[in-house]
């Protein structure tokens, strides 16, 4: 690996904590992207052998950078880096032919080995150029869209992962409060500032958005999808729902099952 040059792409949004880029055991050339805007330069200025993008928290205008960096670059080997974690993120990165995905904190031996093995991997590949041509557009996952993109939201970014992971459970503001190192008062005038919502609609809005994505895109009964985000009682449930789309869960899953892509 002594020759082989490695791009890293610092796109967290809080710094504050140490890069797992100056814990890294490698003997080849590493170049640090400071930030995202200086990732497309950087792949024209080293030509990388392996491009790495760091997130804590994927915003749009990371995911837009390295599906731009995926562009670029077709062949080289991209790893995707991020403490958030949702299932639609991991598909994203999947359908933007990034070559890893992983979920932090890394094991940095295991993490050396991998690239490694991914080198071996790359220097094996065919032209896969027509191959790429035919692959479908790759839509920046809804999720992305309310994540905010400054350090003073840093808080707001905990709290949404953490309501993401217990979306299925009771969440209450106490709880996530505790997760993000915030009292109670200090959490809610965080998400009225940054999203213009309090805590309990932006909640109630991510347990929506995931019934709308499920009750499109599965076939899972609506009973089944109002205990996975949350509701134990159905009747609850429907009239919650119909108070952010306008319609009955049952109806609103008929019209976008007639309507193309509605999965994305």
């Amino acid at each position: 690996m002594e020759d082989t040059v490695l791009l890293w792409v610092d796109a967290r949004l809080n710094k504050s904590k140490t890069s797992d880029s100056d814990l890294l055991k490698f003997s080849g050339h590493l170049h640090i992207a400071q930030n995202v805007s200086q990732a497309i330069p950087m792949i024209n200025l080293t030509n990388p052998d392996i491009i790495i993008f760091d997130f804590d928290y994927a915003d749009i205008t990371g995911l837009k950078t390295l599906r731009e960096s995926r562009e670029k670059a077709p062949f080289t080997p991209l790893i995707m880096l991020t403490d958030q974690h949702y299932e639609n993120l991991s598909i994203w990165a999947l359908r933007c032919r990034v070559w890893n995905y992983l979920v932090k904190p890394l094991d940095i031996n295991t993490f050396t080995q991998n690239l490694k093995n991914m080198l071996t991997k790359k220097n094996k590949i065919n032209n896969e150029y027509m191959w790429l041509q035919l692959l479908p557009e790759n839509r920046i996952p809804h999720e992305a869209s309310i994540i905010g993109t400054t350090k003073s939201t840093f808080g707001t970014h905990t709290a949404i992962n953490y309501m993401e992971k217990h979306l299925h459970e009771k969440v209450s503001a106490n709880d996530v409060s505790q997760q993000c190192g915030l009292s109670r008062y200090e959490l809610s005038r965080a998400f009225k500032s940054e999203y213009s919502l309090t805590f309990r609609d932006f909640l109630l809005k991510l347990r929506m958005t995931r019934a709308a994505r499920m009750l499109r895109c599965t076939e899972a009964s609506i009973t089944e999808i109002s205990l996975s985000v949350g509701f134990n009682d159905l009747s609850h449930f429907t009239r919650k729902f119909h108070l952010i789309y306008g319609d009955s869960p049952g109806i609103y899953r008929r019209i976008k099952n007639t309507e193309k892509d509605s999965c994305e």
